[in-house]
């Protein structure tokens, strides 16, 4: 039985090591570069897959995406829903990681484009027994907004992981729980739903998000994760580890932390869990951490 449905994307990830983030006009050097698979749907569905739950992915590459569909099941996530668009290229994202670990990422969505909002609500009425509906903004907005209505019409929890912050309907992230963003994403998401945040902490945002969502988590890197729902709150401290590279750290904490509410823990619970995956995966290169090791 499938336990999670994770729609999303699926990228190639150049990463290029530089000492520091360049500024605006300027050139630096990198010291390396590598090729590894990524895209936030694909890495959160082997981190699902890694916290021991059972996942199915809906995407789509293009011609020369075979490898990265086969590294998916070799993880043991579902790809029979995962289509190969002959004419299409497969996404890919370039990642600057600086000496502190930090990353800037440019992302061209390639073949992730063409996930339609048809396919989306087909996989998720075919997948009998299924808890959640994963997804992220690497998607179009359509194929996002189809998830969380087939979510709603199947009664199956809708987790949306607003990165990067696209624009959505409110209605999209009213079935939300969690929303989970970083603190910028958090800002972005406050200013489009014109949301009241005026002189609200970064941190404080989750309770102001939660006024629209049903629940939401604010990721803080090394300052762990809040989160907010039903007029509760809370917050989760990560543990001080020597940073390698923050890259796929956020997912590495969505789908560890959606792999603990399928087994029925309350979001604390479960925040937990993603803050401890996450501070784990800063501590290896590349997107995820299990491929690393």
């Amino acid at each position: 039985m499938t336990e999670v449905v994770v729609v999303g994307s699926v990228n190639y990830d150049l990463g290029l090591r530089v000492q520091r983030l360049p500024w605006a006009g300027e050139t630096v050097l990198s010291s390396s570069l590598t090729r590894r698979s990524g895209g936030k749907g694909a890495n959160q569905a082997a981190a699902v897959r890694e916290a021991g739950a059972t996942c199915a992915m809906v995407g789509v590459v293009g011609a020369d995406g075979a490898a990265l569909v086969g590294q998916l099941e070799e993880a043991g996530v579902d790809v029979t829903r995962i289509r190969a668009d002959p004419g299409a290229t497969t996404g890919t994202a370039v990642i600057m990681i600086d000496d502190d670990g930090q990353n800037s990422i440019i992302v061209s969505a390639g073949a992730n484009d063409a996930l339609t909002a048809a396919e989306v609500r087909t996989a998720i009425a075919a997948t009998p027994g299924a808890r959640i509906v994963l997804t992220q903004g690497e998607s179009p907005v359509a194929a996002v907004a189809a998830a969380a209505e087939a979510a709603e019409a199947a009664s199956l929890r809708f987790v949306l992981n607003l990165a990067p912050a696209i624009d959505l309907p409110r209605h999209v992230i009213a079935v939300a729980d969690p929303l989970v963003v970083n603190e910028l994403e958090a800002e972005e998401t406050a200013l489009a739903l014109g949301v009241d945040s005026d002189d609200v902490a970064g941190p404080d945002l989750a309770g102001v998000l939660a006024r629209v969502a049903r629940s939401v988590v604010i990721t803080l890197g090394a300052g762990g994760a809040v989160w907010a729902a039903r007029g509760k709150s809370g917050r989760a401290h990560a543990q001080r580890v020597e940073v390698v590279d923050t890259t796929g750290a956020g997912d590495a904490f969505v789908g560890a932390m959606v792999a603990r509410l399928t087994r029925g823990g309350d979001l604390a619970a479960a925040v937990e869990s993603g803050v401890a995956a996450g501070t784990r995966a800063v501590q290896f290169a590349g997107a995820r951490a299990a491929e690393a090791r």
